[in-house]
This record gives C-alpha cells, structure tokens and sequence, in this order.
C-alpha cells in the first residue's frame, strides 16, 4: 500500500538551505590554516580588518577602543604570542565588589577584578579582562571571533556597572 508523502513545508526548506550554509562556512573555515602563534602586526591586521584602530604601545602590548572605551591586548610571550589578553579598565566611586561577584558568577567570557585606588580614596578600579591561548591552534576567524566577543563582554561588563553607579 502507498502512502502520500506530504510535501516538503519552508520550514524545512529554510533548515536545509541553512545547513548548506553552515557546511559552507565550515568547509571555508577548515581550509584557513592553523595558527598556533600570533604576531603584533596580525593582531594589529585582525584588529583593523574588523573596524577598530590598533595602537602599538609597546612590543606586546597594542590599544584599541570602541564606543569610546579604551581597552588593551597584550601578547604574551613576545615575539610569537601563544596568548592574547584583552583588558580594560573602569573607574567608579562606590564599591564594586558585589558587581564584580555578579559578572564572576555569570558564563562570561569576561572576568573582573577590583582594587581600591590609594591615591584617591572616594573611586575603585575595576579590571575587566578575556585570556585566550591558542594551544591545539586556531585559525584566524577564531581570532577574529575572540575580538568581537571581547567588545560584547566588555560592554555588557561597563553596562553592569555604570546601570548601578
């Protein structure tokens, strides 16, 4: 006996022609090469191409910035970085710590740290950083992703702290 087969609905069409893509964009990250180093001038290139300046401050250290926050990488060790650090800082007048906590407990890519500023006695610094390494090896879209999952924590880190301040 013969059954109807019903047709083929567009949420199943949508999913195959999805999947096409996603086995496009695997096959096209597959053939980048394997970087298990970075250098300055790649990370400043990675940097630039994705729409942010690059500073060289010193030999592993480069500055960056978006929506008008300043942040930093540091690669470490230098020349041939096996490890990126992204970090800002933040200044604020009230005690972070509960803040800090809350960031720290969430599944961020980003963590805190805050200390109080001795030179002053009314603000507190509040550290927010990413540590990647590129142990196994990557490959540069890896990188490129590690940058704009930075800028993402790093603005939901600032948000959570200037929404209480």
């Amino acid at each position: 006996m013969r059954t109807n087969v019903p047709e083929e609905s567009d949420f199943i069409r949508v999913v195959r022609r999805s999947n096409l893509g996603s086995l496009a964009s695997a096959m096209t990250i597959a053939s980048q090469s394997v970087l298990t180093a970075i250098t300055q001038p790649e990370i400043c290139s990675t940097l630039q191409d994705l729409g942010f300046r690059a500073k060289v401050l010193s030999s592993s250290l480069v500055e960056s910035a978006s929506d008008g926050m300043i942040w930093k990488v540091e690669l470490m060790p230098v020349p041939s970085a096996t490890a990126v650090r992204f970090s800002a800082d933040l200044a604020v007048a009230a005690d972070p710590l509960e803040s800090v906590n809350h960031i720290n407990l969430g599944r961020s890519l980003v963590v805190a740290a805050c200390d109080q500023d001795f030179a002053s006695d009314s603000a507190w610094r509040i550290e927010i950083s990413m540590l990647r390494v590129f142990e196994g090896g990557v490959t540069s879209a890896h990188v490129a992703f590690w940058v704009e999952s930075w800028v993402a924590g790093l603005e939901a880190a600032v948000a959570t702290f200037f929404d209480l301040y």
